[in-house]
């Protein structure tokens, strides 16, 4: 059971898993929203680059276990097109970038004046009169947490949610 505490206060993550989603719906909106917006300028286009050579090479190798010629060849050039994407400066350039961006749009996320104190007492269980939102320890110790562990649940549910 995840339980968070604040200044002696504890207070535990709602257990209906289908339940705690429909709370906290309009968290997933928000964290979409500012993932859109943090990201949107990011040119990926190099990566996609890779990706669709990735794909190309996948499906000649589909074609050559059929047949069995070629296949080793393909290999290698899957290893060669792997080792150049990972060795790629300006790929790790842009995926440290889109790290960054995804952080900064959870830490809005986190710190949203509005959103935040609508939402997490619908996911949590606890005394609701000792929530402080303007406190920084309430926020480190409850807020945060709760939403990581919600944007986990969700992970591991994502039978249950659409794509």
């Amino acid at each position: 059971m995840n339980e968070y505490e604040y200044k002696g206060n504890k207070y535990t993550l709602k257990p209906d898993v289908l339940e705690l989603f429909r709370d906290g719906i309009e968290l997933i909106i928000g964290r979409k929203k500012l993932m859109f917006e943090e990201t949107k300028n990011i040119n990926s286009s190099l990566i996609l680059q890779y990706e669709k050579q990735h794909k190309e090479l996948l499906r000649s190798k589909s074609k050559a276990e059929k047949s069995d010629k070629g296949l080793s060849e393909i290999e290698k050039q899957i290893e060669e097109l792997q080792y150049k994407y990972e060795t790629d400066p300006e790929v790790h350039s842009i995926l440290t970038h889109t790290t960054g961006c995804v952080e900064n749009a959870m830490l809005k996320l986190v710190l949203d004046k509005k959103l935040i104190p609508e939402v997490i007492p619908k996911l949590i269980e606890g005394d609701k009169e000792t929530y402080n939102f303007n406190d920084i320890e309430f926020s480190k110790n409850v807020v945060s947490k709760v939403v990581n562990d919600f944007f986990f649940l969700m992970m591991t549910h994502r039978d249950i949610l659409p794509h």
